[in-house]
């Protein structure tokens, strides 16, 4: 319990205020990379490290914050990205068990497979308590609150990665 201590008091503090000044900085990011919206440095690198002092000076944050931030963020939306995910797939493979059944015949092995793997892992992706532990129960309601906006964000992120903001996340 000592330890779980030692890393709430170590940990940044996400609160609304910090997750909403997060989010600023992401879309401010996004801007500011986007082409279409006048992104004119023909420098990938030069064209991010722009964006970034931009985005940072916008939101209110420092580096060290954005970074504790974007770290303590990743942890939550990864686990949530994940989480739906397999639930897409468990979606998919329950209609597929259903539909077998329907007609009378055998529910694919490996569909009736996924669906038991599924709950065993879907459990554990519901499970908070570790990041609870670190971060508090406020902050996990403040994330819950703008899960949607985060997970959106985070993917879109991700999707543009390869035009040199993997570093950025």
């Amino acid at each position: 319990m000592s330890d779980e201590r030692t890393l709430r008091l170590a940990s940044v503090q996400l609160s609304s205020a910090s997750v909403h000044a997060f989010i600023m900085y992401q879309q401010t990011l996004l801007q500011a990379l986007d082409p279409a919206c006048g992104a004119s440095e023909p420098s990938t690198a030069r064209r991010l490290a722009k964006a970034h002092a931009r985005a940072l000076e916008e939101a209110g944050l420092d580096a060290l914050t954005q970074q504790r931030l974007s770290a303590a963020i990743s942890e939550y939306v990864g686990r949530s990205v994940a989480r739906r995910a397999i639930g897409q797939r468990v979606s998919e493979a329950e209609a597929a068990v259903q539909a077998a059944r329907a007609s009378g015949q055998v529910p694919p092995e490996r569909e009736a497979g996924l669906l038991e793997r599924a709950r065993r892992v879907g459990t554990r992706l519901d499970e908070q308590t570790r990041f609870v532990a670190r971060y508090g129960p406020e902050a996990l309601a403040a994330l819950a609150a703008r899960e949607d906006e985060l997970l959106t964000l985070h993917l879109e992120l991700r999707r543009r990665s390869g035009d040199g903001l993997a570093s950025a996340r």
